[in-house]
């Protein structure tokens, strides 16, 4: 089954050593194959991690929404947390959590809301800049809070800490 593909990336780049750690990456997860209570202790042991969790791809993006229901619940705020996830496609990708996330934490309302192509934009949301824009000094990976929709113009203002930039509706420039 292509979840159990172990996958280790190297170039012309790599180098000797990083072409050697990734060899024997392979055989430690091929001879533990079938084993997968020590591959999990050993990932909790090499990571210095308390707990480990195995579940299926349709399972993430409920699970991350309810290890965020208990961070809340003790004061955590999205300025103390950050979710990384490397794909955007799937049921486990950046999409489908980031859709889970917002119908959790700022879901539709009597407030304006937009879809550009798949995304719904609602005021309220944080937003990742995807693209430079230097004459308004914002950056790629810059986090900003939607402020505003105007349907008529069709334009979002998010909020930067440089202060407000308003954006025509382009999906390209930003994710939630």
């Amino acid at each position: 089954q292509m979840e159990d593909l172990q996958t280790i990336l190297l170039d012309e780049s790599s180098s000797l050593e990083e072409k050697n750690n990734a060899y024997e990456s392979l055989q430690t997860i091929n001879a533990n194959k079938g084993k997968e209570t020590e591959i999990e202790e050993q990932i909790l042991k090499e990571y210095n991690l308390d707990s480990f969790v195995k579940i299926k791809n349709t399972q993430v993006a409920d699970f991350i929404v309810h290890i965020l229901e208990k961070l809340f619940d003790q004061g955590f705020t999205f300025d103390d947390i950050q979710i990384i996830i490397p794909m955007y496609g799937n049921v486990a990708g950046i999409d489908n959590i980031n859709a889970a996330i917002q119908q959790w934490y700022n879901p539709k309302s009597d407030d304006l809301e937009i879809r550009v192509n798949h995304q719904v934009f609602r005021i309220g949301d944080r937003v990742l800049q995807l693209k430079n824009q230097p004459e308004d000094d914002i950056y790629n990976g810059d986090i900003g809070i939607v402020t505003d929709i105007d349907l008529e113009n069709e334009e979002i203002t998010v909020e930067f800490d440089v202060g407000e930039v308003i954006n025509s509706y382009n999906i390209d420039l930003f994710v939630n």
